[in-house]
């Protein structure tokens, strides 16, 4: 009984203390002067590679194609692929892909570094021997793309903290 009191004093202390600080969440459905969804204050980096290709796309669709730009994304990409596991029949082989990001995020008018970050991101496939090369093409594909959207929902959330920071 005792404790069963302690977690409701501690819960509604938490609760207090949330609250209290100035919480807001980063996305706010009902503000209509956000400058950043689909606004096209951004100019997106120019695709050099798939992976490229897959973030571009997200983040068009994040933020709109570009109208009245105010920042340039640039991204440099380097995709690792490692073994991993390969069962004891030799058989089926499993692939580790590391995707490692330097994010820069440029104002064009002045071409400041406003934001600079390094993204790590880990996925796996598995690769059959006794099939063909489609499957194993595809399954490495939908990793690649895996990597990107969460390389992409990243971006997107720096984004959104920066774009909190300039409203504060």
């Amino acid at each position: 009984m005792l404790f069963y009191k302690r977690i409701k004093l501690i819960a509604g202390f938490s609760f207090f203390l949330l609250f209290g600080c100035g919480y807001s969440p980063l996305i706010d459905m009902n503000q209509t002067n956000s400058f950043m969804l689909d606004k096209g204050q951004f100019i997106i980096l120019s695709p050099k590679n798939d992976i490229d290709f897959y973030v571009r796309e997200k983040l068009l669709s994040d933020f709109g194609f570009p109208k009245n730009p105010k920042y340039r994304i640039e991204l440099e990409n380097k995709l690792v692929r490692k073994k991993s596991i390969v069962t004891e029949k030799n058989d089926i082989i499993r692939y580790n892909l590391i995707l490692t990001s330097h994010f820069k995020l440029k104002e064009i008018r002045t071409n400041n570094v406003v934001l600079l970050k390094k993204f790590n991101s880990e996925t796996s496939f598995s690769a059959s021997i006794n099939i063909t090369g489609f499957k194993t093409e595809v399954a490495k594909d939908n990793a690649e793309k895996r990597l990107a959207y969460d390389l992409a929902e990243e971006i997107r959330k720096e984004i959104l903290v920066f774009q909190k920071g300039l409203i504060n």
